[in-house]
């Protein structure tokens, strides 16, 4: 068989003159799959990281994912064929439904190697760079993963969900989706969703050991008592998610320009307690005082923003900002203390960094920065 005459099959692959009993032996299947599906996931979910003692939240939140693209497989395998089978002249409502699960499908199964990604740069030397916006970013997580995971993703995604649009439009010359486009759609899907149920507890297995082999780097603080989250662990690893987001600053010896002097940022890891503790020390040469305050805002801002996207099992954020202005020997303060729930309020306001920043309840001001 030439190359032409097999792309030419495989555009016009054969299908059964009668679907019904097909779509039959589908539902059943599918709805038997979809409730033990979710009683394994609900089950792994609630109970499955709780021995979990590094960034649980993290973790979690892959299988999360995860769950959800197989939930929305199964669910879209037990809607089509009871829809087949009882509605079967209405082809534009069976159209809209193929694409609205391909859209849903495909932000879930990104979501979940966005997730891993975001793992894989925390725990390895890949980072992204602090330039990049939400989308951006986004994306980079999933290409830090490596050439392999990407590929397979993109190919995955192509046969899944383009290939009955290329089967419909080889047949019926339009974007609508024929009965036979939606019988090889069902197979793939099936076939698919097959597939990530075996990977269901090698997936846990896996996780459990990226965080037990993370989570046994030496530590200096004792796990808290009631859940078992050693938080020093969690502040090292928010260090390491900063900087490989940019923030070189934390590193000693990378101070950034700041006010016409620099900045340089330090995390208190082995400072006792669930609250992550920044000291930074800011040396500024001749500005007035509405800019240093001004500016600092600005940096806790975006600091903030950063602090937020992180998924470390860290909640409460303290920012203590000491600053010398033009040598003088007395350090001038300006300290922030907030939580992640009080972030989401805060946040969306950013773009005026001074108003925002104010806003946060915990604040205190040198009398120097006061009334201004």
């Amino acid at each position: 068989m030439s190359f032409v005459d097999f792309i030419k099959a495989a555009i016009h692959p054969p299908a059964p003159t009668d679907y019904s009993a097909y779509y039959g032996d589908l539902l059943s299947t599918a709805g038997v799959l979809f409730g033990l599906a979710f009683a394994a996931l609900l089950f792994v979910i609630q109970s499955g990281f709780a021995s979990f003692k590094f960034s649980r939240r993290m973790f979690l939140e892959v299988y999360v994912h995860f769950g959800r693209s197989l939930l929305i497989s199964l669910a879209y395998l037990t809607v089509l064929p009871f829809a087949m089978i009882h509605f079967p002249f209405y082809s534009r409502f069976f159209t809209f439904l193929y694409y609205l699960f391909v859209i849903l499908y495909a932000k879930a199964v990104l979501d979940h190697f966005r997730q891993l990604g975001y793992i894989h740069t925390l725990m390895s030397t890949a980072f992204v760079p602090p330039s990049f916006g939400s989308v951006r970013r986004y994306f980079r997580y999933i290409s830090n993963l490596g050439v392999a995971p990407v590929f397979g993703l993109s190919s995955v995604l192509l046969v899944l969900l383009g290939y009955p649009v290329i089967i419909s439009v080889a047949d019926g010359g339009s974007w609508t989706i024929t009965q036979k486009g939606f019988f090889y759609s069902s197979i793939l899907v099936l076939c698919h969703v097959a597939l990530r149920i075996t990977s269901f507890i090698p997936e846990f297995f896996k996780l459990s050991n990226q965080e037990h082999d993370y989570a046994q780097e030496p530590s200096a603080a004792k796990p808290d008592d009631d859940t078992s989250i050693d938080y020093s662990v969690e502040k090292m690893a928010l260090r390491q998610f900063l900087l490989d987001h940019g923030v070189r600053e934390l590193d000693a010896q990378s101070p950034i320009p700041f006010l016409d002097g620099e900045l340089a940022l330090d995390i208190l890891a082995d400072r006792e307690g669930a609250e992550a503790w920044f000291n930074a020390n800011v040396t500024a040469t001749n500005p007035t005082i509405v800019e240093v305050r001004d500016q600092v805002c600005q940096y806790a801002m975006r600091l903030f923003q950063l602090l937020a996207d992180s998924q470390v099992d860290i909640n409460q954020i303290v920012i203590s900002f000491h600053i010398r202005i033009d040598g003088d020997t007395k350090s001038r303060n300006i300290f922030f203390r907030t939580t992640r729930s009080e972030l989401e309020t805060v946040l969306p306001n950013k773009a005026d960094a001074v108003t925002a920043a104010t806003s946060i309840d915990n604040i205190l001001f040198d009398d120097l920065f006061r009334n201004l």
